[in-house]
């Protein structure tokens, strides 16, 4: 049977990164066998750059980023075109 995809945003990358008790923190361990999850290279670019401007005391969690990537099996996707971005924009909040 197929794996469900499912992209996911910065933030549940990034809760999970701050918490192995939560709910983002288990969707992303319970789940990897099921899932095939996917970011984008935005979406990571967002999450160092959240890490390193808000997060700047706990360096650690660069590192553990990667073995989240690794160990949920997370995939980064190519960032999408701009023309597939404008064709989104239609669907989606100016804010995401």
């Amino acid at each position: 049977m197929p794996k469900h995809r499912v992209f996911l945003d910065s933030s549940v990358i990034i809760t999970a990164l701050l918490s192995n008790q939560g709910g983002s923190f288990y969707i992303l361990s319970s789940l990897r066998d099921r899932c095939e999850f996917q970011t984008n290279e935005f979406g990571l670019r967002e999450i160092q750059k959240t890490l390193a401007n808000k997060f700047s005391q706990q360096p650690d969690l660069s590192s553990k980023l990667f073995l989240l990537l690794g160990t949920a099996h997370i995939f980064t996707l190519p960032s999408p075109s701009r023309r597939e971005r404008d064709h989104a924009a239609k669907y989606i909040s100016a804010n995401d």
